[in-house]
């Protein structure tokens, strides 16, 4: 478990899935527009872990999984992770790209692009349903910046590592969101990570017990 000091108590966590699940029924809206067939996407459960128990959740270790990492600026700094498998990715660039099930079989520059701009989409949809939340929570402007993200195919400590600049240790942290994304009658599992810095942590811990 994260140290005492920054654990988030049972009734900010449950704040922060709300806060997360108004970012998903964006991200269903935007994403049903930009595969053109019906999307939902919502949050199943909502984590604080450690990096190295991060990992653990990710994946097998022996296996690669992949990753789409937006950097985050503003008031509540960090890094946004979208992590999913192969499979998922395949299926989500398939419905991108136009072409049937099961075409997509490896990460070309075709199937890197549909995941990136599906990740931007999803992640801006997310940080701007995470902060519009917490402002009107808070009563003041609150703005989330996410930058453009990146794609990285390995094992998951690698993953998280890459994702954060190779800083875990200096992390205590890691939020997951489980989220299931069922598109076109197919579900996806993948997993959104926020993992603030240590000030944005305190911050957000202030904001999720305002009334």
């Amino acid at each position: 478990m994260p140290p005492e000091d920054d654990r988030l108590n049972p009734a900010q966590l449950i704040r922060l899935r709300e806060a997360f699940a108004c970012g998903a029924a964006d991200a269903s809206s935007a994403l049903a527009v930009w595969v053109n067939v019906p999307a939902l996407v919502s949050i199943e459960a909502v984590e604080q872990l450690t990096p190295a128990q991060a990992v653990d959740v990710l994946g097998d270790a022996e296996t690669p999984i992949c990753c789409c990492a937006m950097s985050i600026e503003g008031p509540l700094s960090g890094s946004l992770l979208l992590a999913f498998d192969d499979p998922c990715g395949w299926a989500l660039a398939d419905l991108v790209l136009g072409l049937p099930a099961g075409s997509s079989s490896s990460w070309n520059e075709l199937e890197r692009s549909a995941a990136l701009e599906s990740t931007n989409i999803i992640g801006t949809n997310y940080s701007n349903g995470l902060a519009n939340y917490l402002a009107t929570a808070a009563g003041e402007a609150l703005e989330m910046i996410p930058a453009p993200p990146l794609f990285q195919r390995d094992f998951a400590q690698s993953i998280l590592e890459f994702a954060l600049m190779g800083q875990v240790a200096e992390q205590t942290s890691v939020l997951i969101a489980h989220a299931r994304f069922e598109i076109q009658d197919r579900s996806l599992l993948w997993r959104l990570l926020f993992v603030p810095n240590a000030d944005s942590l305190q911050r957000l811990g202030q904001l999720l017990s305002a009334n």
